[in-house]
């Protein structure tokens, strides 16, 4: 629960959440109102006093505040913005800037690859947790142009979710078992108008993965090249009532063999023929904040959580300002 490079951790031994509250001027015409920060997004209703439970783990001060204004239907009707909040348990503070109306974000993606024909395109502010102030998905053609109703604040970014659902094309990963997909999160200037994504200089290898419980392998498929700083594969399976999970960690995206352990292992979890899989991923990743396999092997679950960089509110905040992931599962 460390804080990103210039933020300090909030908090008290007793306590699992900062109450703090978050008081703005009334737009007309709303809804409900969200309420966004560094630890996600918070439907507050009608309230223009709205006490939030920050939760301690990712809680840091100062913090960026925004506030989204939206129809019933849950159109972006105006936002309001407050940086630099410092954050104290039971504080408070009042945005001072007014309401604005959303502008127009034109995304144009070009260069795709056979595995690429569908593009979801997710815009957040100010950080990537919650959810996303707009969204919208697109086929794919050899430019695809996307329109966002987004806000204006500085600190924004922009995730984009690649595809290949089976049998879309024929280059597609895509098997009854598992669909292959990419994410690529980048921190943007959130007053800009506009943003380009070159898909094909951008996309990490595509993986793909077939269990065969015959010889206790994970069998995989890699597509493409592109540099990352970390490969990990996973197995869960069940024998009787336990369930096991191996998960193994690389510098290179291959086949892996699970091992044969010693029977006084404790809980024997040598992967047997005979037990029931129940599911199976693979991923490579690549984050600017993390330099290289020697880097991200000091600790490998926060390596690839960095280059996932996913919004849900049970992860941690990520570090760095782009972060690639690709994943089959």
């Amino acid at each position: 629960n460390l804080a990103n490079s210039g933020t300090s951790a909030v908090g008290a031994t007793a306590m699992k959440a900062v109450p703090f509250t978050v008081n703005y001027a009334a737009n007309t015409g709303t809804d409900h109102y969200e309420v966004h920060t560094r630890c996600g997004t918070v439907n507050v209703g009608l309230l223009t006093a709205a006490q939030i439970a920050l939760p301690i783990g990712c809680t840091a001060t100062p913090m960026n505040i925004e506030v989204i204004a939206r129809s019933s239907a849950g159109v972006a009707l105006a936002w309001t913005q407050q940086p630099n909040v410092a954050i104290t348990s039971g504080g408070s503070t009042t945005i001072a800037d007014t309401w604005h109306a959303p502008v127009q974000l034109a995304a144009t993606y070009t260069n795709p690859t056979p595995q690429v024909s569908d593009i979801t395109v997710a815009r957040f502010s100010p950080y990537v947790r919650g959810l996303p102030v707009a969204e919208v998905m697109s086929a794919t053609s050899a430019t695809t142009n996307v329109m966002l109703n987004v806000s204006q604040t500085p600190s924004a970014s922009l995730s984009t979710s690649l595809l290949c659902p089976m049998s879309a094309t024929p280059g597609c990963l895509a098997t009854p078992s598992g669909t292959a997909s990419q994410r690529i999160t980048q921190a943007v200037d959130g007053t800009l108008a506009t943003y380009a994504l070159d898909i094909g200089a951008n996309l990490l290898p595509w993986v793909k993965a077939l269990y065969v419980p015959a010889t206790t392998s994970l069998d995989i498929t890699v597509t493409g090249s592109g540099a990352f700083d970390i490969f990990e594969a996973n197995l869960q399976y069940t024998r009787g009532q336990t369930i096991y999970v191996w998960r193994v960690f690389g510098p290179l995206a291959q086949s892996v063999t699970f091992p044969t352990l010693p029977a006084t292992a404790p809980g024997d979890p040598t992967v047997r023929t005979t037990d029931v899989q129940s599911s199976y991923q693979a991923f490579v990743g690549e984050s600017d904040a993390i330099n290289g396999y020697r880097d991200a092997i000091k600790n490998p679950f926060e390596a690839l959580g960095t280059c996932d960089a996913t919004s849900s509110t049970t992860a941690k905040p990520y570090p760095g300002t782009t972060a690639r992931i690709s994943q089959w599962n």
